[in-house]
């Protein structure tokens, strides 16, 4: 039975994070009236009632809109009416103190203490902030500059409203350069992820400690990386000898490469000329016989959508599990949403703005021989559409550009942020990380390499785990990446997202040209 007066809260989401904190402390008042936690841990919500033996009512509530009871008590005699997410989750100390275990992103909110000491004495009501916070594993990537210099960059990602610092430290752990942001509960990112990156030159053989941390909880994490650069060993000025060499040599591989291109060129038309001759000598084929029909890619085979897919064209034979909670809660969803369902609802609210792309989407999977349901489903994750990019395109972090979010640290972005020609950029890149997936893993099954590439887009190929395909996602930042689009991707394909039947590509071998750029090619993210 509810005490009156007494409320409850359903307490907000922040999003989730990847991997395990190195140091996770116990939540405690940092300021006034605020409590900061590590997830996982354990936090103590502090309440001025002195003593439990001698309080008459205690409730601990938490508030946000509605209301949820965390434990309740009635001279000394613990209520039965506790919120289902709260048990065997909480436990009172002595001292009206809450402690909250292993707390999660979702446990974010604002929490009440209200307590009566006796029957003449009115209700006294303290309120406390928990602040839950996670932090990602550090990321160390190196650069070459057109300089031909080398850039060190350490990066990592924060939830909560902590304070995340990312520094790049010596080996004698002085700071060489650091920075500082702020998360809100509202997010600097599509899924509430705020991050932070700094850069150093490094120059020589040279080691690095790459550390991120979170001041109020306390929570850090470090990563050591050796750099040595051997291509940068100064050579002597060459002596007029060597130049004439260099260029004697330079002249006899030019004579060779004319020669080579007249002998090719000579090859081929008297190939042309024996072809020719060969139709004149035997007559066309008649009806009786014969003839065989020739469709580019794998245009003869049956998909989803009648034409020439690779070999994901049945999405259909995919499994996926759909979005994730950090998904669900990061978009405000009704938390009776789950897995596909989800996903599914997801699309179909970006579905009438999707339709502005759909001829152009379509366009470039028939001319790549790529599903266009997936192009769709990975411009609904990575941009709602395009409603999540600012005015010039780009994304909250300023570096992914366009509709499928192309790094721009990382690529050279074509086209406009909503046309074709952008479309068509992403798409490639993928065909090429898919490419990659089947040459690097043999093993797996096709649907694991399309996951993997999927995965790859997004936090970069290196750093696709090899002895996990089953669990690739949990490396994303909403650990639902490949699976919400795959599920996203079914639903697009149901509303017309496939290449029509019998649909030929303008340039059957540009896939083959485009996938094999080189492998530096870094993840849009």
């Amino acid at each position: 039975m509810r005490l009156p007066g007494f409320v409850l809260l359903l307490c907000g989401c922040v999003g989730d994070i990847l991997h395990l904190s190195v140091l996770l402390a116990e939540g405690w008042p940092v300021t006034p009236n605020r409590v900061y936690a590590a997830v996982h841990t354990n936090a103590v919500l502090p309440c001025g009632a002195v003593s439990v033996s001698g309080v008459m009512l205690l409730e601990w509530l938490c508030v946000n809109g509605s209301e949820q009871i965390l434990y309740g008590s009635v001279d000394g005699k613990k209520m039965k009416d506790q919120a289902d997410q709260y048990k065997d989750r909480v436990s009172l100390q002595e001292d009206g103190a809450l402690t909250l275990h292993d707390v999660r992103l979702s446990d974010t909110g604002d929490y009440r203490c209200i307590f009566q000491k006796d029957a003449s004495r009115r209700r006294v009501e303290e309120n406390v902030a928990l602040i839950v916070v996670e932090l990602s594993e550090p990321a160390m990537e190196v650069h070459r500059t057109r300089t031909n210099q080398l850039e060190f960059q350490c990066s990592c990602s924060s939830w909560g409203e902590g304070q995340l610092k990312v520094s790049v430290l010596d080996t004698r752990k002085t700071v060489l350069a650091d920075r500082t942001g702020t998360g809100t509960r509202t997010g600097t990112g599509p899924d509430d992820l705020h991050s932070v990156s700094v850069r150093v030159a490094a120059k020589g053989n040279v080691t690095f400690l790459c550390r991120a941390e979170i001041s109020e909880v306390p929570l850090l994490k470090e990563s050591r990386i050796h750099i040595s650069d051997n291509f940068r060993s100064a050579a002597p000025e060459p002596s007029q000898n060597s130049i004439l060499l260099i260029v004697s040599v330079v002249l006899v591989v030019l004579v060779v490469l004319v020669v080579l291109v007249v002998l090719i060129a000579c090859r081929n038309k008297l190939r042309i000329l024996h072809k020719l001759t060969e139709f004149c000598r035997f007559p066309a084929p008649t009806g009786d016989q014969p003839t065989e029909t020739l469709l580019p890619g794998n245009a003869a085979a049956e998909g989803s959508g009648g034409g020439s897919d690779t070999e994901y064209r049945n999405l259909d034979e995919l499994t996926t599990t759909g979005a994730s909670e950090g998904t669900i809660r990061a978009n405000r969803l009704d938390p009776s949403l789950s897995g596909v369902e989800a996903s599914t609802h997801l699309a179909r609210d970006d579905l009438q703005k999707m339709s502005i792309y759909k001829d152009s989407i379509i366009s470039v999977g028939q001319e790549l021989h790529f599903h266009p349901a997936l192009i769709a489903a990975i411009i609904s994750k990575q941009s709602r559409a395009g409603t999540a990019l600012k005015n010039n395109g780009c994304g909250p972090d300023g570096l992914c550009f366009g509709l499928m979010q192309i790094n721009k640290a990382f690529h050279v972005a074509k086209g406009e942020p909503f046309s074709r020609e952008h479309i068509d950029e992403g798409t490639t890149y993928l065909i090429h990380l898919i490419k990659t997936m089947k040459n690097r893993e043999q093993s797996w099954t096709p649907e694991q390499r399309l996951k993997g590439a999927l995965v790859g887009y997004m936090i970069g190929i290196e750093n696709v785990p090899q002895d996990s395909p089953d669990s690739l996602d949990s490396r994303t930042p909403t650990k639902d990446f490949a699976n919400d689009v795959i599920a996203r991707a079914k639903f697009y394909a149901r509303k017309g997202y496939v290449t029509p039947a019998g649909g030929k590509s303008s340039s059957p071998s540009r896939v083959q040209l485009v996938s094999s750029e080189s492998r530096e090619t870094r993840s849009p993210r």
